[in-house]
């Protein structure tokens, strides 16, 4: 987009009707933007555009692009995304048109809620803004622009919320709308609309769009109402095919829960909206042949459709389900002998594309929000799996809007205001510096760190000014527990707030290292000595290994954030190995302490005490989940609340780190050198585990046999490795040129077959 405004300038358009309010009887915006072609004779042909909240957008007839839900979400009044397409080939001698279709989304959220949406300071009438620069071959540049001249009307889009759903009547189509040849005399000129206010920044995240479909099983429960169930739950939308009669409505709500007479609950996730239907669709029949539709400026979360209305009869083809979230190419896989662990991966697979539709969601259903501590919880076993770094990249720009300058951040983000207030604390401001942190790890990206390195700074400037003598303690702490209430955790906020105090400051240390400012390096090194004292003081028994209040969430954050010395580290793992056997191998944690759980049994040498843990399928345990469930990871382990979270599936990390062994090394980041090394259960027969990293695939198989450990280790080309042999075996030398020192093996690139014998 042009950054000087001039007559030539694009403007912002949008209808002459008012807003989308809470009558649900505003229209979508059809715009039309008609533009001739001097000859075919085109170089190139860039569109940019932006159409808040959503557009969809074709030249002639034809969807410019596949993409779905664009632009990218953002507090608009700070930036706003747009994106840009090649549209050569769609570009003929003569008239053309540009047909641009406006949905509400983010921009003009306008049900009342808990998070204060339709109070935006932002919020306004949905708006576009288009430029089409033509380069001809010999030179000539073409510029076409939205402005007071581009044309619009109603259309069939009655009402679209990105919660609400879409309604829609195909009586009121405009037939042939987008093709040149259209007569739109009865169209209004478009309105100047005022500019969101937000700088311009172009999108590089990937792409939402539909995925994958599934053909959904179904059963009549009235004569009326039909039960759909996808037989997982998922983001997305159905889509109808149907013949009946003029005027025949026909209503679907989404859900991911059914009661007990097989009629659609909702009742889980439709709390917090209070003006508006939630999940529901509708559509209204034209009554011509074959009517298909879906709707295009929502998602939803669900497993389950009721819909009444459906004309008679019904077939397999009816509805298909489309699944939408972030096309994200696959990077890594695990797979083991235990096929409930197999099924937790998938769940966890499921749940965080589920909750990826732009930016990192909590659940695709009652909020969509991007909570902080739900995402850095589950962004390394993310960036594992999927070649998501971009859109990690990008959403972190909106940290850089949302941070105040005392340091403070929202619970959310993107937010209206919401979440500086409640919703955020230590662990959830954590994650402007966890994130980067593992983008560097996992991609090697030194640049994300240098760009948020001085937001990161903010925050740690905030937890000295919120400290009390070194004790930090503010905001949520280990959330989501297993008895009682979201915040009935049992481990001190002073305890969480303190270990995750250290812990960030450390990362800030090595950090700054990685940036090459030493000074700024030993100040956070110096500091973190200090609250590690204090921390040492207050929480720690180092004569018995205690630590607070002996929780398993106090032991685990303790033991992985370095805050024990040797001789107490070992006792604090016994001791956190019998609270383990108390809880019969269950966890006893929230959020936070579940994700450093398994980590820090299998640290202080209790795999299979860690194997024991994962592998539950009682109350509470990810198994449970399984057993009761829809296929994902849920929002609280006794599946009260929302059924498709993915803060849990921080356990994956645990699956690829510690059973698949795979880890980058800090001094070459980004799997230039991989440490490898498996931990091995007694009661695990076998591990397949891959990460494509930006140098190949890493692999890391093993299985038991006879005796023996069999190990397939593959380094990608330009790498190399460091096999750490594992405890209770040796390696064997007899058929290998390898030699072990110090218990390691070092590899260049390359395919082998590594053999471990028991000591």
């Amino acid at each position: 987009m042009k950054k000087n405004h001039n007559e030539n300038s694009p403007k912002w358009i949008c209808g002459t009707w008012g807003y989308t309010e809470k009558d649900f009887k505003a229209q979508a915006p059809y715009f039309r933007g008609v533009f001739y072609v001097a000859d075919d004779k085109i170089a190139e042909a860039i569109l940019t555009i932006s159409g808040l909240g959503y557009y969809e957008t074709s030249i002639n007839g034809v969807l410019v692009t596949d993409h779905l839900l664009t632009p990218y979400p953002s507090m608009y009044d700070q930036a706003v995304y747009y994106d840009e397409y090649d549209v050569a080939d769609f570009l003929k001698s003569g008239k053309n048109v540009i047909g641009t279709i406006l949905g509400n989304g983010w921009y003009n959220d306008f049900t009342s809620s808990t998070w204060d949406l339709d109070s935006e300071p932002w919020r306004d009438i949905p708006k576009l803004c288009v430029e089409l620069t033509i380069t001809y071959q010999d030179g000539y540049v073409q510029t076409v622009t939205s402005g007071p001249d581009w044309k619009v009307s109603k259309g069939p889009i009655l009402f679209d919320g990105l919660r609400s759903g879409e309604h829609y009547d195909a009586r009121l189509e405009l037939d042939g709308w987008e093709l040149p040849e259209y007569d739109d005399s009865f169209f209004e000129n478009a309105a100047v609309a005022v500019p969101p206010g937000g700088s311009f920044r172009r999108s590089e995240s990937t792409p939402v769009k539909v995925i994958r479909t599934i053909t959904p099983t179904y059963i009549q429960l009235d004569e009326d109402t039909y039960l759909f169930d996808a037989g997982e739950s998922i983001s997305g939308v159905a889509s109808l095919k149907v013949n009946g009669y003029a005027g025949n409505i026909i209503t679907m709500r989404y859900a991911e829960k059914k009661d007990s007479n097989g009629y659609l609950d909702a009742s889980n996730v439709d709390v917090y909206i209070t003006n508006a239907p939630f999940q529901t669709d509708s559509y209204i029949l034209k009554g011509t042949k074959d009517e298909t539709w879906h709707a295009r400026f929502c998602y939803h979360g669900f497993r389950y459709i009721e819909i009444k209305g459906l004309p008679h009869p019904i077939d397999n083809q009816t509805i298909e389900i489309l699944v939408i979230h972030n096309d994200f190419e696959k990077a890594g896989h695990f797979a083991c002998s235990n096929q409930l662990i197999n099924q937790i991966y998938d769940a966890a697979m499921r749940s965080t594309l589920g909750n990826f539709v732009h930016i990192p969601t909590d659940c695709p259903h009652r909020e969509k929000h991007g909570w902080t501590g739900d995402a850095w919880l589950s962004s390394q076993q993310t960036l594992l799996n999927f070649n998501a770094a971009g859109s990690y990249r990008q959403w972190l720009q909106l940290f850089k809007d949302a941070q105040k300058p005392s340091g403070q951040l929202p619970g959310i983000i993107p937010t209206s205001g919401w979440g500086y207030k409640w919703g955020n604390g230590h662990a959830f401001d954590s994650s402007i510096i966890f994130i980067p942190w593992y983008l560097y790890l996992y991609k090697g990206d030194k640049e994300i760190l240098k760009d948020m390195y001085p937001f990161m700074k903010r925050t740690i400037k905030l937890f000295d000014h919120m400290a009390v003598d070194g004790i930090l303690s503010y905001g949520l702490g280990d959330w989501s527990p297993p008895h009682g209430n979201p915040d009935s955790y049992t481990t001190p906020l002073e305890v969480t707030g303190t270990a995750f105090y250290y812990n960030d400051l450390i990362l800030m240390s090595k950090i700054a290292d990685v940036l090459e400012l030493d000074s700024e390096s030993q100040y956070y090194k110096e500091k973190a000595v200090d609250i590690k004292r204090t921390f040492t003081e207050t929480f720690v028994n180092t004569v018995t290994g205690e630590v607070a209040n002996n929780s398993q969430t106090a032991y685990a954050l303790a033991i992985c954030f370095g805050l024990l010395d040797d001789s107490t580290l070992k006792k604090t793992g016994k001791l956190l190995a019998k609270n383990i056997a108390l809880h019969q191998y269950h966890p006893d944690c929230g959020i936070f302490g579940t994700k450093f759980l398994l980590n820090a049994l299998t640290i202080t040498g209790n795999t299979d005490a860690a194997y024991r843990v994962a592998s539950s399928d009682t109350f509470p345990s990810w198994g449970y989940m399984l057993k009761h469930g829809n296929q994902t990871l849920w929002e609280r382990w006794d599946g009260s609340q929302s059924m498709n979270h993915h803060m849990f599936s921080s356990i994956v990390d645990w699956f690829f780190s510690y059973l698949g062994g795979v880890k980058p090394v800090l001094e070459n980041p980004g799997f230039e050198v991989i440490d490898i090394a498996i931990h091995i259960p007694s009661e695990l027969e076998s591990v397949n585990c891959f990460h494509e990293c930006d140098y190949g695939k890493v692999v890391s198989d093993w299985r038991k046999s006879g005796g023996k450990i069999i190990h397939e280790v593959t380094i990608p080309p330009r790498s190399n490795g460091r096999v750490t042999i594992p405890e209770g075996y040796h390696f064997d030398e007899s058929e290998s040129e390898l030699k072990a020192v110090n218990r390691q093996l070092s590899l260049p690139s390359g395919n082998y077959t590594l053999t471990y014998l028991t000591i």
